[in-house]
């Protein structure tokens, strides 16, 4: 049944709910006695009425649900294509580059990017941490620690933190509505199933989001994370790898 047809429908039960109702009001304004003669001549079609007054209403109530039911799933599916139009707006291959590098830090160089701290990374990690900021070649002199890694400055650290904060905050955002189910939550977990990837070591800069304070901080993420393991969980024992 198209929309109009739904509309012309509930307008045709309206119209005769009211009826009805007007023959009961003018029923019941009668006296006893002519209503009690009434009742016994014609006790066949009032029963009819009751019943098709009661059938009417109890239809017009699950088509009203069916109605709101579809206008709120469309809303949602609506909401999701806006969330996911912004999402690859805002989203910058700087900000890309600067979380798979952050990926790569373990538990302590996390909390001291959170901290705004100096800290060493790996060569090879400092030359695309240099890429990112628009300095491609690492400077002749730079400090290193006992291990050879490269101490970043502070300037460094600063620009980095903030481009996974602006990541972290702008997914918080989205996944939020995911958690309060304002959006097609089924949708949004396919579009966002790469966040968990265990096998890549990607859990969505997981190091990071506990140094600056784990599900307090960021919990619709955790929620979402957990959602995603839970699924993959799922999945493996419905191929009975595990019991």
């Amino acid at each position: 049944m198209s929309k109009k047809q739904k509309k012309k429908c509930g307008i045709v039960l309206c119209l005769i709910s009211a009826v009805l109702l007007a023959i009961g009001i003018t029923v019941s304004r009668m006296d006893f006695s002519r209503v009690n003669a009434f009742s016994q001549k014609y006790t066949g079609i009032l029963d009819i009425i009751e019943i098709i007054i009661s059938f009417t209403s109890v239809f017009s109530i699950v088509l009203l649900y069916r109605q709101i039911k579809a206008e709120h799933e469309k809303s949602r599916r609506e909401k999701t294509v806006d969330l996911l139009v912004q999402w690859s707006l805002q989203l910058k291959p700087e900000t890309n580059m600067a979380v798979k590098i952050v990926e790569k830090f373990d538990r302590q160089q996390c909390v001291d990017l959170f901290t705004m701290s100096e800290f060493a990374v790996e060569k090879n990690i400092y030359k695309d941490i240099r890429s990112l900021l628009g300095n491609g070649k690492c400077k002749k002199g730079k400090r290193k620690d006992r291990r050879g890694r490269v101490k970043l400055s502070k300037e460094e650290v600063k620009k980095l933190r903030f481009l996974v904060i602006l990541y972290l905050n702008m997914l918080e955002s989205i996944l939020a509505a995911w958690q309060m189910s304002i959006v097609d939550r089924e949708m949004i977990e396919r579009q966002f199933s790469y966040l968990y990837k265990p096998e890549e070591d990607k859990k969505c800069l997981e190091n990071f989001r506990i140094a600056a304070g784990g599900e307090e901080c960021y919990p619709a993420i955790s929620g979402f994370i957990m959602k995603l393991q839970e699924d993959r969980r799922e999945m493996i024992k419905e191929k009975g790898y595990i019991e």
